[in-house]
């Protein structure tokens, strides 16, 4: 694996720059490393900047591309004008596109794109990494009481995460079920003007902003928590909610994207909510919290969301690719 550096501008649109200099930086390792010239197949993930940047890589070293959408690229950049521009050139000049969920597919016909262009593969997970583990044995080993009621966040911290709305909702959780902790996992933007909303609020000693973890540590956190809450605005298909459920967690989720794709309405995995709203989310935790969850039940329909089938079905997305470039 390389990762060619790449100059970003301090300044300006750097999502439409970052297209062009992501080209140049890759075609010069191309070059330089000659050698690795003798690819198949240009894969991008995301249709803008890596998307803009395989295009025309595709067209100068004439092999196929596929590009995969995974959510902002086809939520957020088609509402701004430029952004919108270069989307459509990377995936109507694409000889293939994956969305990873059936929402986004759609999103992407919106623009004009063929249907039989787009296929849908889900993203998967790691069963290895994640699974059942006792919460009691989890607590210990990150050293929380066994008695505390834990939700955890995972995730960028960027206004479309929702987190505003989480703690407001944890500050009327808080006045009737004291022993619930919030335990919010990554980094952002967002994170300075969430820590004073924390203080405002008053409930420092039940939500903590503990920063990025080593990923090692995520299926321990997981375990440890009684439920995993995602109160975004706009999603794909989030890795982390597979990942909560494999480790046999339920879900209090925004009903966004391709978060129904995966709970499916199934109550037995957890609960979904409109976005923006604090109340119905505060609602939603405490019936959460005093739920019964059969951690093994949610575990096992996670089974089939495999990377191992992920895979497979990509080998058949370019293995076709390939078959046409043969006749």
């Amino acid at each position: 694996m390389y990762r060619p550096p790449m100059f970003v501008p301090a300044r300006g649109d750097r999502i439409f720059m970052r297209g062009f200099f992501f080209f140049l930086s890759t075609l010069k390792l191309l070059l330089i490393t000659k050698k690795y010239t003798d690819f198949d197949l240009v894969h991008a993930h995301m249709a803008v900047p890596a998307g803009f940047a395989g295009v025309i890589l595709s067209r100068i070293f004439r092999k196929p591309i596929v590009i995969t959408c995974h959510g902002s690229d086809l939520n957020v950049y088609p509402h701004i004008p430029v952004l919108k521009q270069m989307v459509n050139y990377s995936l109507k000049r694409s000889d293939a596109i994956v969305t990873v969920s059936n929402n986004l597919k759609a999103k992407a016909k919106a623009l004009g794109i063929s249907d039989n262009k787009i296929k849908v593969i889900k993203n998967g997970v790691d069963h290895k990494i994640f699974r059942t583990v006792d919460k009691c044995t989890a607590k210990k080993q990150l050293g929380l009481e066994k008695e505390r009621h834990i939700i955890l966040y995972i995730g960028h911290l960027t206004k479309e995460k929702g987190l505003a709305y989480l703690l407001r909702s944890m500050a009327s959780l808080l006045k009737i079920k004291r022993n619930v902790y919030l335990f919010i996992i990554g980094e952002g933007k967002e994170k300075r003007r969430l820590s004073n909303m924390i203080s405002t609020l008053g409930i420092e000693k039940r939500v903590f902003l503990i920063g990025p973890r080593p990923n090692s540590e995520i299926p321990i956190w997981l375990g440890a928590s009684d439920l995993l809450c995602l109160p975004s605005f706009r999603e794909g298909l989030p890795c982390v909610i597979l990942e909560a459920l494999a480790c046999g967690r339920p879900v209090v989720a925004s009903d966004i994207g391709g978060i129904p794709e995966v709970l499916g309405g199934d109550e037995t995995l957890g609960i979904m909510i409109s976005p923006k709203d604090d109340r119905a989310l505060a609602r939603a935790l405490t019936k959460a919290l005093n739920a019964q969850w059969n951690a093994q039940h949610i575990s096992s329909k996670m089974q089939e969301w495999s990377w191992e089938n992920t895979a497979q079905q990509y080998l058949a997305v370019f293995e076709s690719l390939f078959s046409v470039k043969e006749k």
